[in-house]
């Protein structure tokens, strides 16, 4: 499965699977330049730090399209982050998720397990 780079064209498309889904599109204004997609299935992003760690986060899936190919469709955009991560020198990444299947994921791509944790989230 092949995936490209996120553009903002792509975010009316992301909104309807997030709508789908019952959850809250973020802003786009939240959203980080590098994301990649595969069309019509999922996407997903890479937030940058100063402290040259990456954080893999926003990752959706359009729940209209069979599960294995959403699954295999993730397989791809992760591959892709952690590629132009690497590219661009970031030293090490942060995966964080609810979703079993991210869970899986990250184990698929050597993540260490640290626990499970709180996350709060307020605009300003």
């Amino acid at each position: 499965m092949k995936s490209r780079r996120y553009t903002e064209l792509d975010y009316m498309e992301m909104c309807k699977w997030w709508e789908k889904r019952g959850l809250p599109a973020p802003s786009k204004e939240y959203l980080p330049k590098i994301g990649y997609l595969v069309e019509d299935m999922a996407a997903g992003f890479l937030y940058q730090t100063d402290g040259n760690i990456g954080l893999l986060d926003m990752y959706i899936t359009n729940s209209e399209q069979e599960p294995n190919q959403r699954v295999d469709s993730l397989r791809a955009i992760t591959t892709s982050l952690l590629g132009y991560a690497k590219q661009i020198g970031i030293k090490a990444i942060k995966f964080d998720t609810k979703f079993d299947v991210i869970k899986i994921l990250a184990t698929e791509n050597g993540f260490i397990y640290t626990g499970e944790h709180s996350s709060y989230f307020k605009e300003i």
